[in-house]
């Protein structure tokens, strides 16, 4: 399915049909609501890494990963998108003189 369609389906089809996706594959479709993500919120100066897939720690489950560098300013996520539960990690802070 392209992202075209998918955009097509309401919320609660697109939640229904993500959680159908094959967590171990690599779905096309990830990569392009990754992308997708990226544009409309990876412009926030906190966000340092965008994943859709499965994320380590979490099982068999797909959604969105979000890398988030601390110490910068608050970052703003939807807790879903495009059906896609989306989930915030957080970087370590640099250390000081490295």
């Amino acid at each position: 399915m392209q992202l075209s369609e998918w955009r097509t389906l309401s919320a609660e089809e697109q939640e229904r049909e993500s959680e159908r996706l094959d967590p171990y594959g690599r779905d096309p479709l990830f990569d392009q609501i990754e992308a997708a993500f990226r544009e409309e919120h990876g412009g926030q100066e906190g966000v340092a890494e965008v994943f859709c897939g499965m994320g380590s720690g979490v099982g068999p489950y797909v959604g969105i990963f979000v890398s988030i560098r601390r110490g910068s300013p608050r970052v703003r996520l939807p807790k879903v998108y495009l059906g896609f539960s989306v989930f915030r990690t957080y970087q370590k802070a640099a250390r000081r003189g490295s």
